[in-house]
């Protein structure tokens, strides 16, 4: 009798043990899980690399100068004229009316000895709001996605966004008006 008392009891611990963290499991899981939407670091860096794989593509002897001029000569290598630009171009003035401004550098080394920053996101992002949970409602983590001239995407902090040079770098989406312009002129 005893034996079938502690069986049952075990039994018992068992499922209950099962139900609460079953119980745990389904508060938890919708902070944790995906919605299926990119995170606005992962579209901030692929806006990035796009912007980053246009300058290697056009640079030679690992220098590159922004012309637009050349963004729609069709006497411009092809190299030079990249659908990836072309669609950060379009996408500029939505992309400042959503608060996601880009300043780029116009003219820098892309040798990857020499790695510099040729792309950064203006506006920070909290990486954190996009998996806004009960649990992490009060962390905020505020980046600045960058693009490197070696190739790579990266963040960085306010306070590095604050000391960072920007000399030589400007609007994308000023450059978009302009190359657009010309765009439709042609």
């Amino acid at each position: 009798m005893k034996f079938y008392m502690n069986k049952a009891k075990l039994i018992f611990d068992f499922t209950l043990a099962a139900f609460l963290l079953g119980v745990i499991y389904m508060l938890l899981a919708p902070g944790v899980a995906s919605t299926g939407k990119p995170t606005p670091e992962q579209r901030a860096n692929w806006r990035c690399l796009d912007y980053v794989r246009f300058v290697r593509q056009a640079a030679t002897n690992n220098l590159f100068t922004l012309d637009v001029s050349k963004l729609i000569d069709e006497k411009a290598p092809n190299t030079y004229q990249s659908d990836a630009f072309e669609h950060l171009l379009l996408s500029a003035g939505g992309l400042a009316k959503q608060g996601e401004g880009y300043l780029i550098k116009t003219n820098c080394i892309t040798a990857k000895t020499n790695r510099e920053i040729i792309i950064v996101c203006e506006i920070p992002f909290d990486n954190e709001k996009a998996n806004a949970s009960f649990w992490n409602s009060s962390k905020h983590n505020y980046e600045h996605a960058v693009g490197y001239s070696d190739g790579s995407a990266g963040v960085i902090s306010p306070t590095e966004f604050t000391n960072l040079d920007l000399r030589g770098f400007t609007s994308l989406s000023q450059i978009a008006t302009n190359a657009l312009a010309v765009y439709s002129g042609k």
